[in-house]
């Protein structure tokens, strides 16, 4: 194929940001619209606070759940992360968006935002006997790494009036704004507001199809005896989330893969000694490493750190006597946890962050969480590719894929898998392409990654290579995009005809697997090769027999396009003989499943001639 390098690419890029057209194949990120079971079902806990709560309420997101506190609120609604922004004020925030609790779409049919998307409400308060001078205050962003909303979007406020038992609206912020974080401060200053049975809510008005028209929210603090200026107090915090462990450009590699070389020196953390006053010196550098369970090193004495304060700073702390003593002979996994001690001062949770780093038998360039969905559009037969190099030569197995819902269905759009060599850079010859078909599958829960079995004994790889899909039509498979992991790794997309390299900051999620296959296919729904099975003749003019099949097994095919319609659904019981010769001339794809249970389906290509 012939390869086309990015500063050829003014005409994608044109099209993609305005729009993209049935002529030309695009590159699209698009919000998601559907993440599965989003909520932490585990961070649910009994409701041991009452009904109605006493100041203060001052919460900054930093714990690690993504719901938020029953401490502090009664709905659970937004999604506490510290991923859908590059720029926070402090590890954790709350994200405002079109998916509930549950990561399914609000409504897929309003894209509107004439009525509220994620709420976050109090408890009652009791505000009665104050002595005034009650401030609500809090930071805000529009958009962050998730779709910014427009300028008749908006993020509200409402106050609850015991005395009229209704919401009223006291403050708000149109979507057409810098995808900054900002203060606002709003005095709880009315008679109707100051009764026992106060509440107050965030509200964003948006789309309810998916995660669109996103907001971020930070630093939330009502409080008495404070002033219309009282927007910021010091907190020395971490700002980003804990880095991975491993060096170079991967987030992840396999445990038979691991040498004391393939970990970093030193740990790259970014905090910020925010507040009107830096008066404190701090001592940052503290950790722990722990190696399932039990601890293999730590740092028990870092220095006292001055810097300036109100500004980001890139602390290096060293890892220089670390390392796993006798080397692994199996799956592991690694907890870290990185703090800072000092004067005690602002909100203790993001004073740690913590990370947990897996050594399975799989690569990956991403974070595990998506931001957005990937795809390519109007090409028939568009690929994707990924440039990987593993540490070692060894035997793929497969790739997991996190394929997520935004705004359409594609679990019924075929792909297959693909190996390309390196040709300087950007994919050369094709090496491999799986006979097999596959399909999206979603998953059980958020952020899931399902692996994909290529359907042989696997693929030697002894150096780099690309890895990733041929799409079977025209339209996006939409796999998960890590926005928070920039240019890690070439990724390149086809129309078929020619390569194009990617000018979308990100990671497409999909993490490649080596040497054998994943221990817990048992519990997840994983693509495994297909049931063995062919169709005769073929080409034909749509009169087939399924051959190669168990003679008693009850079967089901259902008849896909080349864009990825369903065009048909048969139940064929044990009978082998199937009719299609009522459709155009073309190809299509059988996919046979087995009723049993036991098996899962086989996909065949198959052309309909006159």
């Amino acid at each position: 194929m012939m390869h086309f390098n990015a500063c050829k690419l003014f005409f994608g890029f044109f099209a993609m940001v305005l729009g993209y057209t049935a002529l030309s194949q695009t590159e699209v990120i698009t919000p998601i619209t559907h993440a599965p079971n989003r909520q932490d079902v585990s961070s649910f806990k009994l409701m041991t606070e009452p009904d109605t709560i006493n100041l203060p309420i001052v919460d900054d997101f930093s714990y690690p759940s993504t719901v938020p506190t029953s401490r502090f609120w009664s709905d659970q609604k937004v999604f506490i992360n510290s991923q859908f922004s590059a720029d926070m004020p402090s590890v954790g925030l709350a994200t405002f968006d079109g998916l509930d609790e549950f990561g399914r779409a609000y409504d897929l049919f309003r894209g509107g935002s004439d009525t509220l998307a994620d709420v976050l409400s109090s408890h009652y308060l009791r505000l009665a006997n104050n002595n005034g001078n009650i401030f609500l205050s809090f930071m805000y962003q529009p958009g962050g790494l998730g779709e910014a909303p427009d300028f008749q979007d908006s993020l509200v406020v409402e106050f609850w009036s015991p005395v009229d038992s209704a919401w009223e609206q006291v403050w708000s912020v149109g979507g057409d704004l810098p995808p900054v974080f900002q203060h606002a401060i709003i005095a709880v200053d009315q008679p109707r507001w100051l009764q026992n049975g106060f509440r107050f809510r965030f509200g964003a008005y948006g789309s309810l199809q998916g995660a669109f028209d996103v907001w971020n929210l930070d630093y939330v603090r009502l409080d008495r005896n404070r002033n219309a200026t009282d927007t910021v107090f010091s907190d020395p915090a971490f700002v980003r989330p804990h880095p991975p462990l491993t060096s170079n450009s991967f987030t992840h590699i396999p445990w038979f893969h691991y040498t004391r070389t393939r970990l970093r020196d030193n740990m790259e953390l970014v905090y910020n000694r925010r507040g009107p006053s830096q008066n404190y010196s701090i001592n940052l550098g503290f950790y722990t490493i722990n190696k399932d369970g039990t601890q293999i090193a730590s740092r028990t004495n870092p220095p006292v750190i001055n810097d300036p304060g109100n500004l980001n700073i890139n602390f290096f702390m060293p890892l220089n006597n670390f390392d796993i003593n006798p080397l692994p002979t199996d799956e592991f996994v690694l907890d870290m946890k990185s703090w800072f001690t000092g004067t005690a001062v602002g909100l203790p949770g993001n004073d740690t962050v913590r990370l947990r780093q897996e050594f399975r038998n799989y690569y990956a360039f991403d974070d595990g969480t998506a931001e957005r969905a990937y795809g390519v559009r109007n090409a028939g037969g568009a690929e994707i590719a990924m440039l990987f190099q593993p540490h070692q030569a060894d035997t793929l197995k497969g790739v997991y894929f996190n394929f997520v819902q935004a705004g359409e269905d594609a679990s019924n759009r075929g792909f297959q898998i693909g190996i390309w060599e390196n040709d300087n850079g950007e994919p050369g010859d094709l090496i491999y392409m799986t006979d097999s078909v596959y399909f999206p599958d979603y998953g059980f829960n958020y952020n899931d990654f399902v692996p994909y079995i290529l359907d042989n004994e696997g693929v030697f790889i002894s150096g780099s290579v690309f890895i990733g899909t041929r799409q079977a039509g025209i339209f996006p498979l939409n796999m998960g995009f890590d926005r928070n992991n920039v240019n890690r790794t070439p990724l390149y997309y086809s129309n078929g005809n020619f390569w194009y390299q990617s000018i979308l900051s990100g990671t497409v999620m999909m993490r490649p697997f080596f040497n054998y296959l994943p221990r817990d296919l048992a519990t997840t729904n994983a693509v495994l090769p297909k049931l063995k099975a062919r169709v005769a003749p073929n080409p034909s003019d749509g009169r087939l027999q399924l051959l190669a099949l168990e003679p008693d097994a009850n079967i089901s095919v259902k008849v896909v396009g080349i864009s990825g319609q369903e065009l048909a659904n048969h139940f064929l019981g044990n009978l082998r003989q199937l009719d299609v010769s009522h459709l155009p001339a073309g190809i299509y794809f059988l996919q046979i499943i087995n009723e049993d249970g036991k098996s899962l389906p086989a996909t065949i290509k198959i052309s309909i001639q006159p």
